[in-house]
């Protein structure tokens, strides 16, 4: 009979007073939040074993543990980590936050969940913004402010007035991008009540472009 191991994420001290929570592999990246470590763990015969929903419902309690292996989720991440075996619909956002150093390794734009986990994609993993960015997979729209704060060195690569968020971020276009102003601006679309204060701002060279008399939002003195 195979044997059944399970995980529990845990502290520098290993966090060794019963009772024990401990989980399967592939929710295992729900819990990287209660430590640094990985613990693989076996439940002997004469242990209780009980489901526990008090934790998203994924989780076991248990009175004994035998502690068979301990990995430092950056540091041993090659020996606790399974491509083949991870639950990337659950586990995307935790090794984006957790593991950015080793994305090479983890990342598969076909397995990593976009649409449940782009924050942390776009916020820890900016640095390989050509390597996951795709503007089919990303939402630009809904992801607009998380574009523009934290991977505004690539904007003429992922802006595009179809896709941006003019209604809620027009803001944000002048404060990060006023040497592209020719590129983002758009009377059309460019949300005066939200934005006109940063365009007088940070756009003054470009009054005569953006000021109409017929906008009353247009209408702003610094102070």
């Amino acid at each position: 009979m195979e044997t059944k191991y399970y995980y529990r994420v845990v502290d520098r001290t290993g966090n060794p007073e019963a009772p024990f929570r401990v989980t399967d592999y592939k929710h295992l990246p729900i819990y990287f939040y209660r430590g640094k470590y990985i613990q693989k763990v076996k439940i002997p015969p004469t242990a209780k074993l009980l489901p526990d929903t008090s934790y998203y419902g994924m989780e076991w309690i248990t009175d004994q543990i035998i502690v068979i292996e301990k990995y430092n989720i950056k540091k041993n991440f090659d020996l606790w980590f399974n491509k083949n075996l991870f639950d990337y619909n659950i586990g995307s956002g935790s090794l984006a936050e957790c593991c950015s150093e080793h994305f090479a390794k983890w990342f598969d734009k076909n397995m990593y969940n976009y649409k449940d986990c782009s924050y942390p994609l776009l916020r820890y993993c900016s640095q390989y913004f050509h390597e996951w960015f795709d503007k089919n997979l990303v939402d630009c729209n809904r992801d607009s402010y998380l574009l523009c704060v934290y991977c505004p060195q690539y904007f003429r690569y992922w802006f595009d007035k179809n896709t941006f968020n003019y209604e809620r971020y027009s803001h944000l276009l002048p404060i990060y991008f006023p040497e592209y102003f020719d590129v983002w601006f758009d009377k059309n679309l460019f949300n005066y009540k939200k934005g006109a204060y940063e365009l007088a701002k940070h756009c003054p060279q470009y009054f005569n472009v953006w000021y109409d008399p017929k906008i009353e939002e247009s209408k702003i003195e610094l102070k």
